[in-house]
């Protein structure tokens, strides 16, 4: 099973505490990036690519894995059903868990 997410370009959080896309959609994802995302490839996942949900009322922008390629692919993508959209909001993910962690000291 597939689904189709749109690609955006020029999303990036610089308030995110993770080193990079991937990073912050490993840590907030459960899993660890092995191979692309897209419905049809079988390269390994090296970029975290901000998109939205095609088709859909819901307009937040999420993080998958992707390879380099597809990573800066512009336009619509298919990808595999099980992979996992990670927000790409700070507030809800990498702010929230720096504020958990100082309110724990």
């Amino acid at each position: 099973m597939a689904r189709k997410v749109k690609r955006l370009n020029g999303t990036s959080d610089s308030t995110c505490r993770c080193a990079n896309s991937l990073e912050h959609w490993v840590s907030f994802g459960g899993g660890r990036a092995g191979y692309c995302a897209e419905n049809t490839c079988a390269e390994k996942a090296e970029v975290g690519a901000c998109v939205q949900k095609d088709a859909n009322t819901d307009q937040s922008c999420y993080i998958i894995p992707l390879c380099r390629g597809h990573g800066t692919a512009g336009g619509s993508l298919e990808i595999m059903d099980f992979t996992v959209l990670v927000p790409a909001d700070t507030k809800t993910t990498c702010m929230r868990e720096g504020m958990l962690r100082e309110n724990n000291k």
